[in-house]
């Protein structure tokens, strides 16, 4: 009793470490977000105070200028004092801080002089901003133009990545699968069979990153999740299966399909459902655990699933299995978990990760020539 005592004190002191690191690489990305929208909330003040304000006090002196009606006047000479007293308002606020930290870096010089009177160079630069503005019927387009040109360029490059991982049971093994993210941050996330109902906002909560996409199971035990990096801004697609859920993503002008499927050791493979994603997409990739047993993929044993399986992947040719051989069962030398894809991707690494909690090894694997540098992903949504 003693020795069980104190082997569950260690695990119970090992989980406890294990949550430590990852609630602080949590904290580490939020600081991170705060971060960025700190930047973009100082992008954005620069282009109110060196652009809007200034084009617009130039429009008022031409107002001004143009105006004999009295109340008129007054209006727009309020007007120009509120202007002037917020661009003085934030050269004060700039001198303090220089004036409090003078070894930090360098303020933004003000657009107006003390007198809040614009140079020349500042009016031409205003006046051509207004016929840009006016000229232009997509503002939406001549402000992200502005903000591009302020922003600092990101020239990191990352290949897309996906973690497929049987949990087996969500809860205890929620910790494995937070270090798993935590240590190789997959683009994408395929869980099966979760043990138990977890409801979508609990693994919302937990991959807050992601976007995530849920399917019932057809008992309370199976069901499937897709959680995507949200800058894919992926689109599910309704295919209407328990057990199944997809989603389209577009990368470089390049449209791809991502499947996450659980097929139960009793039901049968959902191989209409695996031909149709085709017909989205030239580019599918499929991963699951579809209980399968088979000699072309490295299973020791061949059952009726698998036979009919390797029938479909013949006629069709329209898939290869990316993982022969791989140990994926801890209970069995078998290949029961299947990476499958069209012929147009290739993978560059596909891999077993070492965590046992769940009875399936989970599977990293990174797609070649698939870059998210510099990708507008946004589609409209599909329904087929």
């Amino acid at each position: 009793m003693e020795n069980i005592l104190t082997a569950f004190t260690k695990k119970i002191e090992y989980r406890l470490q294990q949550l430590e690191e990852r609630l602080i690489n949590q904290v580490t990305m939020i600081e991170k977000k705060v971060d960025n929208l700190k930047f973009t909330t100082s992008i954005l003040e620069t282009v109110i105070y060196e652009t809007i304000l200034p084009v617009i006090k130039v429009v008022h002196k031409c107002s001004f200028n143009n105006t004999r009606n009295t109340s008129a006047l007054d209006e727009l000479t309020k007007y120009s004092n509120d202007i002037t007293y917020l661009l003085t308002k934030r050269d004060n606020n700039q001198l303090s801080k220089e004036n409090a930290n003078p070894s930090g870096s360098r303020v933004t010089q003000s657009s107006f002089n003390k007198s809040g009177q614009t140079t020349p160079m500042q009016q031409n630069d205003s006046l051509s901003t207004l016929s840009e503005w006016y000229s232009n019927t997509n503002k939406k387009e001549v402000v992200e133009k502005w903000l591009q040109e302020r922003r600092k360029p990101d020239l990191g490059t990352t290949n897309m990545t996906i973690l497929h991982y049987n949990i087996r049971y969500f809860h205890p093994n929620q910790c494995d699968l937070l270090d798993m993210i935590s240590q190789h941050n997959p683009t994408v996330i395929s869980l099966n069979k979760l043990g138990t109902i977890v409801s979508d906002k609990t693994i919302k909560q937990l991959l807050f990153s992601y976007n995530i996409f849920t399917s019932k199971g057809t008992n309370s035990h199976g069901g499937a999740v897709l959680a995507a990096d949200k800058k894919l801004n992926a689109v599910p697609l309704n295919i209407h299966q328990l057990n199944c859920v997809a989603v389209q993503v577009i990368v470089k002008n390049q449209t791809y399909v991502l499947a996450s499927i659980y097929s139960p050791p009793n039901e049968p493979v959902p191989l209409k459902t695996m031909s149709s994603l085709n017909r989205i997409s030239k580019n599918v990739i499929i991963v699951g655990d579809l209980n399968v047993k088979h000699p072309n993929w490295g299973c020791t044993s061949m059952h009726h699933k698998g036979r009919l399986l390797v029938e479909w992947l013949e006629n069709s040719d329209k898939y290869a299995i990316q993982n022969h051989g791989m140990k994926i069962s801890l209970r069995s030398d078998t290949t029961i978990d299947l990476v499958l894809t069209t012929p147009t991707i290739s993978l560059s690494h596909c891999g077993t990760l070492s965590y046992t909690g769940s009875d399936h090894l989970p599977i990293l694997m990174e797609l070649n020539g698939i870059s998210l540098q510099d990708n507008n992903y946004t589609i409209s949504k599909t329904y087929w």
